[in-house]
C-alpha cells in the first residue's frame, strides 16, 4: 500500500488508511484476519471438492454454530428452519 503512494492521485487519502491502520489496537486485527483465513479455506474447499459440497459444509457449519449458542434453538427457531429448508428443497427441485 505504502509503495503505491507516488502512483496515486490522491496520496493524502491513502496516507489516512496508513494511519487508520497504523492506529489499530492488536486485537482489532484479530476479526480482519479470521474473516480473511476463512475466505482463503473457502477457496480452497471450493476448488478441491466442488461448490455442492462446498453448500453442505456451509450448511453444517451453520448448524453447529446454531446450537453451540448459549440456550440452543426454541422450538419456534426450529419449526422456522425446518420450513425454511423445505421451501428451499422444493424451490431447487422445480
Amino acid at each position: 500500500l505504502a509503495l503505491s503512494l507516488p502512483f496515486s492521485g490522491d496520496g493524502g487519502g491513502v496516507a489516512e488508511v496508513l494511519d487508520f491502520v497504523a492506529s489499530m489496537k492488536p486485537t482489532q486485527m484479530i476479526p480482519i484476519l479470521s474473516q480473511a483465513c476463512g475466505g482463503i479455506i473457502v477457496g480452497l474447499v471450493t476448488k478441491h471438492a466442488g461448490s455442492v459440497k462446498k453448500g453442505f459444509a456451509l450448511i453444517f457449519g451453520i448448524l453447529v454454530s446454531a446450537l453451540a449458542q448459549p440456550g440452543g434453538l426454541t422450538d419456534q427457531q426450529r419449526l422456522g428452519g425446518i420450513v425454511a429448508g423445505l421451501a428451499m428443497g422444493v424451490y431447487g427441485t422445480f
